[in-house]
C-alpha cells in the first residue's frame, strides 16, 4: 500500500527556510527526523550542502542529498542491479556493431531485409534515440520497425558485458524496484521524502519511480504555483506534481514535517533591471562591468550566478573575463584531444583519411611540430648507407617547393604523388650548395618513407602496395637503399610499438591523458573480445575507431573550489539563487526550444503513446525563468533584443515582456545600490523596449569644450585590461596624459608612422623647375619611397626633349616638365635624411643597427631589399613572411619551372645541351639548324610533361584549364598520347613557344640554367659582390666575323673603340612566364627587367667574368604567354648588325638613358649598353651594402605592397594603395 502523498506551494526562486533549518538540526541532532531530500538540479543540491557546511555545524550527510539522476544511480546499486555499461562514444561502437549482427542475422525484418545490405551508422543512432525516449517515458510496446530487435541485441551486450545498457536503465529499474518488497538501503533511517520543485516536463520513468518509492516512504511535493491568474499548470509555469492532490494548509501538513506555515500563493516582487546592450556580442562585456561594480561593495561570502544558455561555446571568453574581474570560475572537464599531445597523435593516425588527406599542410604541421616525442630508434632504425651522419628529417622547404611544383593538393592519389615527388632529383636554389640540397631532398625523402613504414597497417592497400614499391626506397641523391623499420601487421601492433617509442620523459602532465587514452582502447578491444565482434585490425576503420576515443575521454580535472560564481544553463540552474544574478544570451538563436522528431512516427502514434508534447521544451523554459526571476535580491537581465534589430528574444523571455514596461522618462529608471556611477550606467530607450531602461555601450562620443575650442573624443566604457590600454590610447592620442602608462614608450608613436611616411611622400619633389632638364641627384635624400616617379620607360622610351643620356648631369631623378613625366635612373637604394625624431629613425632603419653580413647574394634576395629593404629584412632575414598554402589554381612558379623544364628537355634532346652545362660554341646550330621538324620536337615537351606534371591526367577544373593552356590538348587527347607516344603538331602555350624558338635561327644557345655559383662581381670603384643563381639560357650569335685571340676579361666600359675585341658576342635570356599579355602590356615585363630589376644585368656580367674574351651584347626576357616573344635589348655598336638577323626582337631603350657618370653631356662616347650594365651593378652593390649595415627603410610603393607577405606587420600599405589586393 502506497504511502502519503502530499503537495506544498513554494515561494519562488527560494528554498524554504522551515526546511534547512531543519536540516541543520538534522545534522547536529541524529534524532531528528531524517529526510531524503530531491533536489531541482545538480547546482540546486550542491548550493544546499555548501550553505550547510558553511555553518560549520558537523559533517553532512550527502546520501541524503539527491537528484533525480543520482537518485536512479543509487537505486541501480541499492537493488545490485548489473553495472551501466558506458554510453560514451566507445559504447557506441560497440552497439553499432552489435546491430551489424543483429541486422546480418535478420533481427530487423523491416528496416534491413537483405543481409547483404550494409547497416549504417545513422540507423544504429535513430534506433539508439528513439529506444532512449521510450526508456524515459516508459513506453513498453512499439509495433513499429526495428526496436523488439535493437531491445535484444541491448540485453546481449547487457549479459555478456555483465552490465546494463544505459538504454534500458530506467525499465530496468522500474521492474526491480516495484518487484521489491522491502524498502531499498538508501531509505533505512529516512522518515520521509522531500521532492523539490520538478520542471513540469517531468519524464513519466521517474514519476514511476517515485510512485514505486511511495510503497515504502511518503513523499511531500514542494513545488513553485507561478503567477498567471490562470493555467499554471498548462503554462508549465506550476512544478510536476505525481498526482492531482490538494495543497497542505497547516492544517494539514504531515506530522513528519516541522511545524511550519505554508506559503499562499500570491504574485512575487521582482527586482529584476533590464540592462540594455546596443548588439549581441556584448552580453559578456556588459556582465564584466556590472560584476566589477557589484564586487566593490558585495560581502566577502556573495555569490553570483550567471546564466547562459550556451555558455559551453563560450567558456574561454566566460573564464578570461571573470578571472580578469577577480573571479575564479569552476575549471570544466575536457576531452583528451583539447590536449597537444593527443591533437598530435589523432593528426598522426589521421594524417591519410579525408579529402586533405597527405596535404601539404598536414604534412608539414606534423613534421614541424614537437609535442610528440619519439626516440631516436622511432625514426632512424639503421644508418643512411652512404652517410652515417645522415638523419630521416623534414624539410619544410622541401615539402612546400614539392607539394607547389607536383601541384600536390591532398585527398585520393597524393600518396603516390608525394613518393614521386621526393624520389626526383634535388636542384639546389641559388643559395645552397648541391651537397646542402642532396642533404635535404634525401632527409627528407627518407623521413617520408619512415613515417609511411611506421603507419603501414594504417593505410589503404594501394598506399601499401606503393610504400612495397622499392624504386621509391632509392634516395634521390645518392642513389642508394633507403632502410626503413620494421612494419606493423595491425594497428593494435602499431599502437603497441608507439607507446614504446614515445618520450615519455618530455611528455609532462600530457602523460596522464595518454595513459587515459590507452586504458580507454584496451577497454574497447576487451569488450569486442567478448561480444564476438569483428573489430578492425587495419585501414581506415582502426582509424575510426581509435579517433572516437579521443573525443570520448576526458582529461582527468584537477578539483579545486570555485570563487563564489556559477555558470549554467537555465536549466542547469532549477532550485538555486544568488546574491546576484545576471541573465544573459537569452534569445532565440542562443536557447534553443525546439522539439524533436523521433524518427519513424507518424502524428498518431506520438499521440497514442503520449510522447507529442511540441509544447514541452517551452513549458519547462517558462518554469525555470519564472524561478530565476525570483531566486535573487538583484536580478539583472543583459538584453540585446530591444536595441539590436537582428537579436530576437526568446518565447518565455518575449512574455514576460509583454507584462513589463520601462519608465517613462530616464530620471526615473531605477538602478541597482552598487551602481552608482551615472555616467558609465545611461539609460536606453527604442520603440520596442516600452520606456526607458537601463543601458550600457561599450563607447560613446562626446563633445568636449575647452575656452573657445571644441572637439570630438571617443570614450571607453569598459574597465578590463584591454579597454585601459584602448583609453590610456586615446588619452595619448588626445594629448592627456594616461591613466597607465604604455608598456613600451617607443611604441607610442607607432600609429604616427603612417602619418609621417604619408607627410614624406607628399613632400617628394616632383616638379623639374624651369632652369633645369631634370631633378638632380642632389634631391636624392628628400625620396623615402618611388612615389611618382617613373624608373621604367613606357613602350615608346624616354618622354621628354632631352634623353637621361644627354640630360645635364647623370643620373637623373626624372621629374614632371609639363606634361611630360620623365624618366629617372633607378635611386634605390633610398637614403632619406633623418626627420630628427630618433624613434621613428630608429625603428625604420635609418641608423645602423641591424647589422645582415651576408657573404652570397641571390638575385631574388637583392630584389626584395632593393623593392623594400623592410620587406627584405622582415621576410628573407627574420622569415616572418606567411605560412604557403598550396591553391586549387596552378601556382605561376609551377608553370614557370615547367616551361625551364620543357625548353631544357628540348635543348637537351635536340642540341645536346644538359641543365647546368656548357657546349663549345664550335660548329654549334641554333634549333632550327638541327633540321628537326616541329612535330618530332614537340614530343620532347610532351614526354618531360608526362614525367613531372602527373597531375595532367586528372579530370578536375583545374588540371582541365592548365593541360588547354599548356599542350593545347583535352583529357582524352593527353592520356591517348601517354598510351602511344608520337610525334604531334604544336599547340597550346609550349608550342608556341616550340615554334617561336625555330624562328632565332641565328641565335644559338650554348647553355641552359648555368650557375653563377658564388662568382665574384668586381665594381670599377673596387666594390665587389658575390652572386649565386641560374642564368635561364646564354646564346651566341654566329654571324660576324670575329677575329680576336684575346683571354682577358671584357671591360666594363668597353666600346667600339677600345683595344679589347671580343672573341665571342654573347646573349643572355631570361625565360618569364606570363598571362595574356594584353595589347597594352606587350613588352612591359622586358623593361620592367631591365629598368627595374638587376638580374639580367647581374648576369651578363658574371659571364663575362667566367669567361674572359666573351662580350654580352644583348640581354633580355623571352615571354611566354599565349603567344612567345624573345625580346632582346642590344648594345648599340651591334644594334644594326642585330635587328634582321633573326635572334628575336630587339630594342634600344637603354641608348637614349644611360651613359658613364664621368660623361658629360655632350655627345658622350660610351657604350650605353654598358653604362647600363654598370649602372645596375652600382645598383646591386648599392643595395647588398645598405642591407649590410642594417639600413632597413620602409620605402612603401603600390606595386610592392599589394604582393608582400608582411605588409599586415608592416602597416603602411594603406598609404600607397597596397592593402586593396592581398597576397
Amino acid at each position: 500500500m502506497n504511502k502519503a502523498l502530499t503537495l506544498e506551494h513554494i515561494s519562488p526562486g527560494i528554498f524554504p527556510d522551515w526546511l534547512f533549518q531543519h536540516l541543520c538540526s538534522q545534522t547536529l541532532n541524529p534524532n531528528e527526523n531524517t529526510y531524503l531530500i530531491v533536489h531541482s538540479s545538480d547546482a540546486a543540491r550542491a548550493e544546499i550542502i555548501e550553505r550547510l557546511e558553511g555553518k560549520n555545524i558537523g559533517p553532512i550527510d550527502r546520501s541524503r542529498h539527491h537528484t533525480l539522476q543520482s537518485l536512479r544511480i543509487s537505486l541501480h546499486a541499492d537493488l545490485r542491479l548489473p553495472r551501466l555499461l558506458p554510453s560514451d562514444a566507445s559504447g557506441a561502437r560497440l552497439l553499432h556493431a552489435e546491430c551489424q549482427l543483429g541486422a546480418q542475422a535478420g533481427d530487423f525484418p523491416a528496416l534491413h531485409p537483405s543481409p547483404e545490405w550494409k547497416w549504417g551508422e545513422g540507423r544504429t543512432r535513430a534506433l539508439a534515440r528513439l529506444c532512449q525516449v521510450f526508456d524515459t517515458e516508459d513506453v513498453r510496446r512499439w509495433d513499429g520497425p526495428g526496436m523488439d530487435g535493437f531491445r535484444s541485441r541491448l540485453t546481449r551486450m547487457g549479459s555478456a558485458l555483465n552490465g546494463t545498457h544505459p538504454l534500458l536503465q530506467h525499465r530496468t529499474l522500474i521492474d526491480a524496484l516495484e518487484s521489491k518488497e522491502d524498502a531499498p538501503f538508501m531509505l533505512a533511517g529516512v522518515i520521509g521524502i522531500i521532492l523539490m520543485d520538478q520542471p513540469p516536463t517531468l519524464s513519466q520513468s521517474d514519476r514511476r519511480i517515485l510512485q514505486s518509492l511511495r510503497r515504502f516512504r511518503p513523499i511531500h511535493q514542494l513545488c513553485q504555483h507561478g503567477d498567471a491568474t490562470i493555467g499554471n499548470h498548462r503554462l508549465g509555469l506550476h512544478g510536476a506534481i505525481l498526482e492531482d492532490v490538494m495543497p497542505c494548509t497547516q492544517e494539514t501538513l504531515p506530522d513528519w514535517l516541522p511545524t511550519h506555515t505554508p506559503w499562499t500563493p500570491t504574485v512575487v516582487e521582482q527586482s529584476i533591471h533590464r540592462l540594455l546592450v546596443p548588439r549581441r556580442g556584448l552580453a559578456i562585456e556588459a556582465s564584466l562591468e556590472v560584476l566589477r561594480d557589484w564586487l566593490q561593495g558585495a560581502p566577502p561570502d556573495a555569490d553570483v550566478l550567471i546564466i547562459d544558455p550556451n555558455w559551453q561555446e563560450r567558456t574561454s571568453a566566460w573564464t578570461r573575463g571573470l578571472t580578469e574581474v577577480g573571479l575564479r570560475p569552476p575549471r570544466q572537464s575536457r576531452t583528451i584531444n583539447s590536449t597537444p599531445v593527443i591533437h598530435w597523435l589523432g593528426e598522426l593516425v589521421s594524417i591519410g583519411i579525408g579529402p586533405d588527406a597527405w596535404s601539404m599542410e598536414r604534412l608539414r604541421g606534423l613534421g614541424t611540430q614537437k609535442s610528440l616525442s619519439f626516440d631516436e630508434e622511432w625514426s632512424k632504425s639503421a644508418l643512411h648507407p652512404v652517410h652515417d651522419d645522415w638523419n630521416p628529417d623534414m624539410d619544410p622547404e622541401r615539402i612546400e617547393s614539392l607539394g607547389r611544383i607536383w601541384h600536390i593538393m591532398g585527398g585520393h592519389g597524393a600518396l603516390g604523388r608525394w613518393l614521386q615527388a621526393l624520389s626526383s632529383k634535388p636542384h639546389p636554389a641559388p643559395w645552397e650548395t648541391e651537397e646542402e640540397a642532396a642533404v635535404r631532398a634525401e632527409c627528407t625523402q627518407w623521413w617520408f618513407l619512415t613515417l609511411l613504414a611506421r603507419l603501414a597497417p594504417l593505410l589503404s592497400a594501394g598506399e601499401r602496395t606503393l610504400l612495397s614499391d622499392e624504386k621509391f626506397h632509392v634516395g634521390c641523391a645518392t642513389g642508394a637503399i633507403l632502410p626503413l623499420p620494421e612494419m606493423a601487421s595491425t594497428g593494435d601492433e602499431w599502437l603497441t610499438s608507439l607507446t614504446k617509442h614515445i618520450d615519455w620523459e618530455r611528455l609532462l602532465e600530457d602523460a596522464g591523458a595518454l595513459q587515459r587514452l590507452l586504458e580507454g582502447y584496451t577497454n574497447l578491444r576487451r569488450s569486442q573480445t567478448i561480444l564476438n565482434h569483428r573489430p578492425a585490425t587495419t585501414g581506415s576503420r582502426w582509424i575510426e575507431d581509435f579517433l572516437g576515443l579521443l573525443e570520448d575521454v576526458n582529461v582527468p580535472t584537477i578539483v579545486e573550489a570555485s570563487d563564489r560564481v556559477r555558470l549554467l544553463t537555465p536549466e542547469d540552474a532549477l532550485g538555486t539563487s544568488a546574491d546576484l544574478i545576471l541573465l544573459t544570451h537569452l534569445t532565440s538563436t542562443q536557447w534553443n526550444l525546439s522539439t524533436e522528431r523521433l524518427p519513424w512516427m507518424n502524428e498518431e502514434e506520438r499521440t497514442r503513446l503520449n510522447l507529442n508534447r511540441p509544447d514541452a521544451p517551452l513549458r519547462h523554459a517558462r518554469h525555470v525563468l519564472h524561478h530565476l526571476l525570483h531566486a535573487s535580491q538583484q536580478t539583472i537581465l543583459i538584453d540585446a533584443t530591444g536595441l539590436d534589430e537582428d537579436a530576437q528574444p526568446a518565447a518565455p523571455l518575449s512574455e514576460w515582456f509583454a507584462d513589463q514596461s520601462g519608465s517613462e522618462s530616464p530620471d526615473e529608471v531605477q538602478r541597482p545600490s552598487f551602481m552608482s556611477d551615472n555616467s558609465r550606467w545611461e539609460t536606453a530607450i527604442s520603440n520596442i523596449t516600452r520606456g526607458y531602461h537601463l543601458g550600457w555601450r561599450p563607447s560613446r562620443i562626446e563633445i568636449i569644450q575647452q575656452k573657445d575650442q571644441s572637439w570630438v573624443e571617443t570614450l571607453l566604457s569598459g574597465r578590463g585590461q584591454r579597454n585601459k590600454r584602448q583609453q590610456s590610447g586615446l588619452a595619448l592620442h588626445a594629448a592627456r596624459e594616461p591613466d597607465y602608462p604604455p608598456l613600451n614608450p617607443d611604441s607610442v608613436s607607432i600609429p604616427l608612422d603612417a602619418h609621417v611616411m604619408q607627410d614624406r611622400l607628399r613632400r617628394q619633389p616632383s616638379i623639374v623647375p624651369d632652369e633645369s632638364d631634370y631633378l638632380s641627384m642632389d634631391l636624392h635624400d628628400r625620396f623615402i619611397a618611388p612615389g611618382t616617379l617613373r624608373i621604367v620607360p613606357t613602350a615608346s622610351g624616354a618622354s621628354g626633349v632631352i634623353k637621361p643620356r644627354h640630360a645635364t648631369s647623370w643620373p637623373v631623378l626624372g621629374g614632371k616638365d609639363g606634361r611630360n613625366h620623365l624618366l629617372a635612373t633607378d635611386p634605390r637604394p633610398f637614403a632619406p635624411s633623418a626627420t630628427k625624431l630618433p624613434v621613428f629613425d630608429i625603428r625604420n632603419g635609418q641608423t645602423d643597427g641591424a647589422v645582415l653580413a651576408r657573404p652570397i647574394w641571390s638575385a631574388s634576395r637583392l630584389k626584395k631589399w632593393q623593392d623594400c629593404p623592410r620587406q627584405g629584412w622582415l621576410e628573407r632575414r627574420l622569415g616572418a613572411g606567411q605560412l604557403e598554402d598550396l591553391k586549387e589554381d596552378l601556382d605561376a612558379r609551377i608553370r614557370g619551372n615547367l616551361i625551364h623544364g620543357a625548353l631544357g628537355a628540348v635543348f637537351e634532346h635536340a642540341l645536346g645541351i644538359p641543365e647546368h652545362s656548357e657546349r663549345p660554341s664550335k660548329d654549334a646550330t641554333s634549333l632550327h639548324g638541327t633540321g628537326q621538324k616541329p612535330e618530332e620536337l614537340f614530343v620532347y615537351v610532351l614526354d618531360y610533361l608526362a614525367q613531372h606534371a602527373p597531375w595532367l591526367e586528372r579530370e578536375d577544373a583545374t588540371a582541365t584549364q592548365r593541360r588547354h593552356d599548356l599542350i593545347g590538348l583535352s583529357r582524352d587527347e593527353w592520356l591517348d598520347w601517354l598510351a602511344s607516344p608520337k610525334p604531334m603538331s604544336p599547340t597550346g602555350r609550349l608550342g608556341q613557344m616550340l615554334l617561336a624558338e625555330l624562328e632565332l635561327k641565328n641565335s644559338i644557345p650554348i647553355s641552359v640554367e648555368w650557375s653563377l655559383n658564388g662568382i665574384e662581381i668586381p665594381h670599377p670603384d673596387g666594390r665587389k659582390i658575390r652572386m649565386s643563381g641560374y642564368i635561364d639560357r646564354v646564346d651566341i650569335v654566329n654571324i660576324l666575323d670575329l677575329d680576336s685571340d684575346v683571354s682577358t676579361i671584357a671591360p666594363l666600359d668597353w666600346t667600339p673603340d677600345s683595344d679589347w675585341n671580343p672573341q665571342r658576342l654573347v646573349l643572355i635570356r631570361d625565360i618569364k612566364s606570363i598571362d595574356g599579355p594584353k595589347k597594352e602590356k606587350i613588352g612591359e615585363r622586358h623593361r620592367k627587367a631591365l629598368f627595374d630589376e638587376l638580374q639580367l644585368a647581374i648576369y651578363a656580367r658574371a659571364w663575362e667574368i667566367a669567361h674572359p674574351g666573351d662580350l654580352v651584347i644583348g640581354a633580355g626576357i623571352s615571354e611566354i604567354g599565349a603567344v612567345t616573344c624573345h625580346r632582346l635589348e642590344i648594345s648599340p655598336h651591334y644594334f644594326v648588325e642585330m635587328s634582321e638577323n633573326m635572334i628575336g626582337e630587339v630594342t634600344c631603350y637603354t641608348h637614349d638613358t644611360h651613359r658613364l657618370t664621368e660623361e658629360g653631356p655632350t655627345s658622350p662616347t660610351s657604350d650605353a649598353f654598358r653604362a647600363w650594365m654598370q649602372e645596375r651593378l652600382s645598383t646591386a652593390i648599392n643595395v647588398a651594402t645598405a642591407a649590410n649595415e642594417g639600413r632597413v627603410i620602409a620605402t612603401p610603393s603600390e606595386e610592392v605592397c599589394r604582393w608582400c607577405d608582411v605588409k599586415q606587420a608592416c602597416g603602411l600599405a594603406p598609404i600607397v594603395g597596397g592593402d586593396r589586393s592581398w597576397n
